[in-house]
């Protein structure tokens, strides 16, 4: 029996192609072409793979995980903080009842279970 997982090496999974380092005068390349125009087309991936002497979905693939880069980087303008996200109208937990939402008494997410139950307490909850 074969055992087949991420490392195996069964004859029913695709060959993955190894990872390509990329030089850093190169990277260097596609930065400032990234800076010029983040999203290439396809004629542009293969000039620029052309005159780097890199394969084209390697290039391709590179202003993928570039764009990811930069939206990671990049903070949401005008999106809902977390402290909004956790200010939760209570009559939209438990409509028609006379019920306050648990959620609306958290303040952070980073305090913990224990202040959470001590919160819930506070408030009126019976756990």
């Amino acid at each position: 029996m074969t055992a087949v997982g991420f490392g195996g090496s069964g004859s029913s999974g695709r060959k993955r192609k190894k990872r390509t380092s990329i030089e850093t005068t190169i990277k260097g390349e596609l930065e400032a072409h990234f800076s010029r125009q983040c999203k290439p087309s396809a004629a542009d991936i293969a000039l620029i793979a052309e005159s780097l002497s890199l394969e084209r979905e390697v290039v391709r693939v590179w202003f993928c995980n570039r764009r990811q880069k930069e939206k990671r980087m990049t903070a949401p303008v005008g999106g809902p903080t977390g402290a909004q996200l956790l200010q939760t109208d209570p009559a939209q937990c438990f409509p028609g009842a006379d019920v306050m939402c648990p959620v609306g008494s958290i303040t952070s997410m980073s305090s913990g279970p224990v202040d959470f139950i001590v919160n819930a307490a506070v408030n009126g909850y019976v756990m």
